[in-house]
């Protein structure tokens, strides 16, 4: 699978029944390797890298003849967005979105959302494709072609996107100095600004707080450790309100805490089907848990 930058198995976002019966989640032993957050401390767990595990699913009911197709992957690369099937020991690939490069590819209850040179990118079908990045931070370059400079405008880099599982449109994504937030599917954003005034945050995550059944937006940082901001809370949207939360993370040498590389979250208990309350995971860097 060399040139894909991130290979994931589609699901369908429209089928619930159907993504409910097929599929299964893995059954943890009781100590060891993560660290979730229930309710008010993490604490330390034996658990899989769940926040690199492939989402094994089907295609969209009404993508052409994806119900006949078993072994269909989704890969992102330099290129775009390819679709890649298996059939016996061959494997074919088609280039199904090709007007940027994909670095990530995050399913979700409304479709798929990619992040890469275009910022975020949003299917509900893999058939059409829409920028959703209108108002997310830009840079300029300046580039020399044919004996001509030019002025060209690139996305920053996006390094992570969440979606809120209680209410799907709602969206947080984050560069290294900035997490933005959105609450229509990324249509509009709204700066949260960062939690400290050094820049280097790794990644965004919804998730609940206090013993609340509500989802609040997480921030890591690199340095500074975790932060929470409650969009809820009265002039909430803005740089200010963020809230250190790093009580019960490890410590490392030279720095305040353990740096948490991502988030997740797991239903922890379910109520006709569906879950009523969440284990919310964080992946840490340098300590392998």
């Amino acid at each position: 699978m060399t040139g894909y930058d991130e290979i994931i198995f589609p699901f369908s976002p429209s089928n619930k029944k159907n993504r409910a019966k097929n599929t299964r989640m893995p059954t943890y032993p009781k100590s060891g390797s993560a660290y979730y957050h229930s309710p008010m401390r993490f604490r330390n767990i034996l658990l899989p890298i769940l926040l690199f595990a492939l989402v094994y699913a089907f295609f969209p009911s009404d993508a052409p003849m994806a119900q006949s197709r078993t072994g269909e992957v989704l890969a992102g690369g330099k290129k775009g967005l390819y679709r890649l099937a298996s059939k016996g020991k061959d494997i074919s690939s088609s280039l199904i979105w090709d007007i940027g490069s994909v670095d990530a590819i995050i399913p979700s209850p409304e479709g798929w959302y990619l992040l890469g040179s275009k910022g975020v990118v949003f299917s509900h079908d893999l058939l059409s494709f829409e920028i959703r990045s209108t108002g997310l931070p830009t840079k300029t370059l300046k580039a020399f072609n044919n004996g001509i400079f030019e002025l060209l405008k690139e996305q920053i880099e996006i390094k992570s996107l969440a979606f809120d599982p209680a209410s799907p449109n709602r969206l947080a994504v984050n560069t290294a100095t900035e997490v933005w937030y959105s609450e229509d599917s990324g249509l509009r954003w709204i700066n949260l600004g960062c939690p400290s005034p050094i820049q280097g945050i790794k990644a965004v995550g919804f998730g609940p707080w206090q013993g609340g059944d509500r989802h609040v937006i997480w921030a890591s940082h690199a340095i500074k450790g975790l932060f929470v901001k409650d969009m809820d809370v009265y002039d909430a949207k803005g740089p200010t309100g963020w809230i250190p939360a790093s009580a019960g993370l490890p410590r490392i040498i030279g720095s305040n805490s353990e740096e948490v590389s991502g988030f997740a979250l797991l239903p922890s208990t379910k109520t006709e089907g569906l879950p009523s309350r969440w284990n919310f995971i964080a992946g840490l860097s340098f300590l392998g848990r």
